[in-house]
């Protein structure tokens, strides 16, 4: 098992590594479903017999949820990978790490010490992209947040120097706390759900006043509500294309009507002004 870890984490080296590992791979597990045993060596099936173990270790996705915390996510995959140097005073639970309590810095030199960098990375990189995913979907807003996880494996894998793989571990784990945060924002704000902040995003702008900050909240909510109580009414509405049309048209009416409220305080985005003509609403299919 030692030395299918440490194969596994040769070819996780980059991103590009792994697909082209795992393009190989597939095709010569393909190949051999159609080659009889005669025809290859004893050593030639060892060899693919091999292939074959690393590709499916690499393929393995970790057990997570929709519903799993991103940092509980993080310290499972740090535990498995990381842990401070052997004390004979220190127990096996006490060698792991609790993300919540941990600083980066000392992180940052722990990782530098572990065996399967790329696989953590790999791990990583799954578990951020995900949530990711999920954050962006639920509010488009956060784009940002995608763009920079982006930028970050783009310049990791255009970089030649393999030792910079610590900065890319500490740049994502940044990332990560960026997200944990974000997450929950809409606490911080005073919603009562994650649906609420994105509304309120879309109508927000800069440089505003308690006052106006306070009515555009009071305007996302109401109009959220007003959105979901409508489409509670309907029965299975994605199924028709009829239905599917008349909640667009609902949505670009409340919004349009939420956009008035508001053009008269001078708090509403210009641009939601003329975007609320179209499809711009954070609700969809999937989220009602």
């Amino acid at each position: 098992m030692q030395f299918l870890r440490d194969a596994a984490d040769i070819v996780c080296g980059s991103i590009e590594d792994r697909k082209t590992f795992t393009t190989y791979a597939s095709e010569i597990g393909r190949l051999i479903k159609y080659t009889d045993r005669s025809d290859l060596t004893g050593a030639t099936r060892k060899e693919c017999e091999a292939i074959a173990a690393i590709y499916s270790d690499i393929q393995k996705k970790r057990k997570h949820t929709d519903t799993t915390d991103l940092m509980i996510e993080i310290n499972n995959i740090i535990n498995q990978y990381v842990t401070v140097n052997a004390n004979p005073n220190i127990t096996e639970n006490n060698r792991q790490f609790d993300i919540s309590k941990i600083n980066f810095e000392l992180l940052s030199r722990e990782f530098a010490k572990a065996k399967h960098k790329n696989l953590v990375m790999k791990d990583l990189e799954e578990v951020i992209l995900l949530k990711l995913n999920q954050m962006v979907f639920g509010n488009p807003n956060r784009i940002d947040y995608y763009e920079r996880y982006q930028q970050i494996i783009t310049n990791y894998n255009s970089e030649q120097d393999r030792t910079k793989i610590e900065k890319t571990f500490m740049d994502l784990m940044n990332l990560a706390n960026s997200l944990d945060e974000e997450e929950q924002r809409y606490v911080r704000e005073g919603f009562n759900c994650d649906e609420e902040l994105s509304m309120y995003d879309m109508l927000f702008k800069e440089n505003l006043s308690p006052n106006d900050i306070k009515k555009i909240k009071e305007v996302a909510v109401d109009l959220l509500y007003k959105v979901k109580s409508k489409i509670a009414e309907l029965d299975h509405w994605t199924d028709k294309q009829e239905t599917k049309a008349a909640v667009d048209n609902l949505i670009r009416d409340l919004m349009s009507s939420a956009a008035r409220r508001l053009l008269g305080t001078g708090t509403v985005k210009q641009s939601f002004v003329i975007k609320g003509e179209s499809k711009q609403s954070v609700i969809n299919e999937e989220t009602l």
